[in-house]
């Protein structure tokens, strides 16, 4: 996890989460109150990891042989879980630029 500039306070696994599935935004260091905005490293990520979502998911759907219903259910179900995933694993890569 990266570390304030000012104060060395790293970032907590929650903060970067929160602010990353909120669009984003930016993060405040609770110490010294820098702001730091996300790097496009971090979008970057953030990208691959609905693109993975969404080609496990689609992968899924297309090797079922059930219902229309179920298999979108089970497809959507599928690519949340993914994304969620590597969203997770992908938090402590992640790097912020002081604004």
């Amino acid at each position: 996890m990266q570390k304030c500039k000012n104060c060395k306070q790293e970032f907590s696994f929650r903060q970067i989460y929160k602010s990353f599935w909120l669009g984003y935004r930016s993060i405040e260091c609770d110490n010294c109150r820098t702001t730091y905005e996300h790097s496009f490293r971090n979008r970057w990520l953030g990208g691959l990891s609905v693109g993975l979502g969404l080609l496990f998911g689609g992968l899924v759907q297309s090797s079922l042989e059930i219902s229309f219903a179920y298999k979108m259910l089970i497809s959507v179900l599928v690519t949340i879980f993914i994304m969620t995933l590597f969203s997770r694993l992908f938090v402590s890569y992640m790097t912020f630029e002081k604004e």
